[in-house]
């Protein structure tokens, strides 16, 4: 009785580590190493000094062994090993490592990509397509002559869309660093914002204190058109503020990133919102996540929601998030409709966050761009593992007492 029991314990543990192995490639895959940069016309020194970047957006170590690159018609193979840190890089130099002279390769493999383009995949251990970047009629974007490579705008966006890619702003790219965001063309031309001269403030891309701008309101399923009706407002409870370079996306479906053009200021107390007939950002009815980033490529708020109920908003209120039946766009938020959302009332009106401005600024233009993504929560599986592990054991212990009593 006593083997059969031992038997049963260590085939449990054996079963449930080895599920443990395909959740953690789900939470890799899912929270993206991805395809970030390529230098397919090599540099100034040598056209055979090509190179890749891989890029991992998520809050895990990735572990590289068994993955691989390669093309579709298979006449170009990388065999990839190594880690990639949390938010990290990884560059594959041709040949040597002398293609790159400012940084040091994590990988030489040998090959090459063809001017004309490539259909390029990565796969992880278990052969499972994790990025592609499809150019098989043509590269997206790089250039041979002047030797700028081809960037990633997002990281989330997909790598099979053209839009999501843009030619380097400088000669040989930006290996190890995030990619330069393209430059808005559409600001306007006098610089104003309904009729309101702007101020110069200096993008901000580091911080002394904390931003204090964040997600404040957004109306995912209205009445009418979504692409037309939908809107997103962000509020700014700090000093005047110059967001020119930070972006805003959603996460799930055909995802858009938006990038603020220069000069785009929101004042201390001030709500700004973005329409989506301006953005080209459309929520997903099913569900999205929705993403506020800096120029530097961090995630400075962001709010997730699931199947929006149509003509209501989903409104921050004493930091907590509820559906509200009025919509209160360039407004504070107000307590309408809350019973119904099981929303604790009695807090003081005074306590409700954002004060409605005296003045109200909009963005007549704006356009492109950067990333982050869910969190994997892979220490709940440990603590579920600890806990079975003691249960089983204690199980055991005492099973074994009473048979020898």
């Amino acid at each position: 009785m006593l083997k059969t029991i031992k038997k049963t314990f260590v085939l449990i543990f054996f079963l449930f580590f080895c599920f443990l192995k395909p959740l953690n490639a789900i939470a890799i895959q899912s929270l993206g190493v991805i395809i970030n940069e390529i230098a397919w016309m090599g540099t100034e020194k040598s056209y055979n000094d090509e190179w890749l970047e891989l890029y991992n957006n998520s809050s895990l170590e990735a572990d590289l062994k068994g993955w691989k690159i390669k093309s579709a018609n298979s006449k170009f193979s990388i065999e990839l090993v190594g880690k990639i840190a949390p938010k990290g890089f990884f560059i594959l130099e041709r040949t040597d490592d002398q293609s790159l002279s400012e940084v040091s390769a994590d990988l030489i493999y040998k090959g090459a990509l063809s001017n004309s383009g490539e259909h390029i995949e990565l796969l992880n251990n278990e052969n499972q397509l994790i990025d592609e970047v499809n150019c098989e009629n043509g590269w997206f974007a790089g250039n041979n002559e002047t030797k700028q490579t081809m960037e990633r705008k997002n990281p989330l966006g997909q790598g099979n869309d053209k839009n999501n890619w843009q030619t380097s702003k400088n000669t040989g790219g930006t290996p190890k660093k995030n990619n330069v965001a393209e430059e808005n063309k559409t600001n306007d031309e006098n610089g104003k914002i309904d009729g309101e001269e702007n101020r110069v403030l200096a993008p901000t891309t580091s911080f002394e204190h904390p931003p204090r701008v964040y997600i404040n309101e957004l109306l995912p399923s209205p009445e009418g058109p979504d692409k037309e009706n939908e809107w997103i407002e962000i509020f700014n409870e700090g000093d005047d503020f110059n967001l020119s370079g930070w972006q805003i996306t959603d996460v799930l479906g055909k995802t858009q990133i938006y990038s603020f053009p220069q000069k785009t200021i929101i004042k201390n107390n001030d709500f700004l919102v973005l329409p989506g007939s301006l953005t080209k950002i459309t929520l997903n009815n099913d569900g999205d996540s929705v993403l506020l980033i800096s120029p530097d490529g961090e995630t400075i708020d962001s709010v997730s929601f699931k199947k929006p109920p149509q003509g209501k908003s989903y409104s921050k209120i004493n930091k907590e998030w509820v559906w509200s039946s009025l919509p209160t766009p360039g407004k504070q938020n107000t307590l309408s409709d809350l019973k119904k959302n099981n929303y604790n009332a009695s807090s003081s009106v005074d306590s409700l966050g954002p004060k409605e401005p005296t003045n109200s600024i909009r963005t007549k233009k704006l356009a492109s761009v950067y990333q982050a993504v869910p969190k994997f929560n892979f220490s709940f599986i440990l603590l579920v593992a600890f806990s079975l592990s003691v249960f089983f054991g204690m199980f055991f212990i005492l099973f074994k007492k009473r048979l020898f009593l």
